[in-house]
């Protein structure tokens, strides 16, 4: 085969597989190689040549993906300047537009500048202006020749109102401020005081019922003690009738009648003294549950009491909360008076008063 006009890479290709051929022929012809089996040092061969090959391979797809990274990195690189570059082109171009091309610099702009009468300089500036000979026109139909110190005149004016009022404003708002202020100390002062005057009160109530309780419980000792007194006084008579009645009349009876008539008279005044002792004892019971009664209605007053203050507690502060509303939304109209009074909009009439002479 001629390897004329091909290059030197397709050339060693060529020349490479012949080589190849031929040793495989060389192989396949050999007998003893048919016989015992493949050349395990040609497959081991190929098989390094194999992997040289997938290795060079993914070397050469890195180094392309790498150099195409750079290119890519570079080429946005080089986009993003020229954007840039162009940006600033544009800009430098439009502020050139506005400074240097406008309008109003043009050499014939005052052939037709709108303002151009505006500009004009005025027929008379004044009574005693050298260009007004004796025959000229002194003055002319809508000339205001103080217009433009009266326009100053008239900002200064609206500066000083407007100054004005901002300074009573502030002024208005310090003194709601300090009303408010006071209205909160007041308010807290006497919630201070009110709290103190229960806590008072309640002391008070709390010492009452401590000094009640203790005079109950002395008068009730007193009681006891003064009951206990009566019934071992009761008790030491009746053994002392007893004893006078056993040691006088009955050692001296000697029928047996009199003495069963004295036995069954002595029966009789213990039986009478067991009915007057129940009958103490149910007196007293009696009077022990009055006791207990007038202490459960004083108990009761005692609530009633407490009840009716916590009512009259409860309307005052009630009372105190209706009249702090009826503060706060006066002091609310009053504000929203005062912002309407003080808001000075800007009425269509305040700019009819402008370009209503012309010259």
């Amino acid at each position: 085969m001629d390897l004329i006009g091909l290059t030197q890479k397709d050339k060693d290709k060529i020349l490479k597989k012949r080589q190849d051929e031929v040793e495989r022929r060389k192989r396949f012809l050999d007998a003893r190689t048919r016989k015992i089996g493949l050349d395990m040092q040609t497959l081991n061969q190929q098989t390094m040549e194999r992997h040289t090959m997938e290795q060079t391979e993914r070397d050469a797809d890195r180094t392309f993906a790498l150099n195409s990274q750079y290119i890519d990195e570079m080429a946005l690189a080089n986009q993003a300047q020229h954007d840039a570059e162009m940006r600033n082109l544009d800009k430098e171009c439009r502020d050139f537009s506005m400074t240097e091309l406008a309008r109003e610099k043009r050499r014939e702009f005052a052939l037709y500048d709108p303002d151009g009468l505006k500009k004009d300089r005025p027929a008379r500036v004044g009574d005693d202006d050298p260009r007004c000979g004796v025959s000229s026109m002194q003055k002319f139909d809508g000339e205001d020749l103080d217009h433009d110190a009266r326009e100053e005149a008239k900002k200064q004016y609206m500066a000083q109102t407007l100054q004005q009022q901002m300074e009573e404003r502030r002024r208005m708002e310090e003194e709601r401020r300090l009303e408010e202020a006071e209205f909160g100390d007041h308010t807290l002062a006497m919630c201070n005081l009110a709290h103190a005057i229960e806590q008072d009160e309640e002391e008070l109530r709390k010492q009452k019922a401590m000094e009640q309780r203790d005079y109950n419980r002395r008068m009730m000792e007193e009681k006891r003690m003064a009951k206990q007194a009566a019934e071992d006084a009761r008790k030491a008579t009746e053994q002392r009738d007893l004893d006078t009645q056993m040691n006088s009349q009955l050692l001296g009876l000697k029928d047996k009648s009199h003495y069963m008539a004295f036995k069954q008279h002595v029966l009789d005044e213990q039986y009478h003294q067991v009915m007057e002792k129940k009958a103490a004892a149910k007196a007293e019971q009696d009077e022990e549950a009055a006791f207990a009664m007038l202490l459960e209605q004083q108990r009761h007053l005692q609530n009633a009491i407490e009840e009716d203050k916590q009512a009259q507690a409860l309307a005052e502060r009630l009372s105190n909360v209706e009249t702090n509303r009826q503060m706060g939304q006066a002091r609310s109209n009053m504000n929203s008076r005062l912002d309407a009074l003080y808001k000075n909009d800007i009425t269509p009439e305040y700019y009819k008063q402008f370009q209503t002479k012309s010259r």
